[in-house]
């Protein structure tokens, strides 16, 4: 595991091999959007195909446009070819607001990332494997609970 240093409070970043792992705890920026860029491109360069674990693990629903045109930008920009798995861990109208702002995204950007939403981290893993991440599901769990923690 190859741990990327996170420059932005609101996201924390590491790679499990072909698996980027991000945890979001406050709503995105355009800094922690292409702070995410950066680890993908690098875990692209190491791995070639490549999956997204995208953690909404906390913070507020809101989204600024520049937030909005940078997430935008990476789904176009980037191609996850094992997938990418959104994992939506906020609950109430919290959460329903993130799902709005990610299937927003999906439309807008149409990326050709295979792409999927979960309430739980297990079923997104499943999915994960059966895109072809070929990753510890163990291995992903302990990670995935360090970044979750506030």
């Amino acid at each position: 595991m190859a741990s990327i240093d996170s420059s932005a409070d609101v996201v924390r970043i590491t790679t499990i091999g072909p698996l980027v792992v991000a945890a979001w705890h406050g709503p995105p920026s355009r800094a922690a959007a292409e702070h995410l860029r950066g680890a993908l491109l690098v875990a692209a360069a190491a791995h070639g195909k490549i999956a997204l674990l995208d953690l909404v693990v906390a913070g507020r629903p809101t989204f600024s446009e520049d937030a909005r045109s940078a997430i935008v930008a990476l789904m176009r920009e980037v191609t996850c070819e094992h997938g990418v798995a959104h994992v939506i861990l906020l609950r109430g109208i919290a959460g329903a607001a993130v799902r709005m702002f990610l299937n927003g995204a999906l439309l807008l950007a149409r990326p050709a990332s295979p792409s999927k939403a979960f309430d739980e981290l297990d079923a997104a893993l499943v999915w994960l494997a059966a895109q072809g991440c070929e990753v510890p599901r163990a291995s992903v769990r302990e990670v995935a609970a360090e970044l979750m923690l506030p």
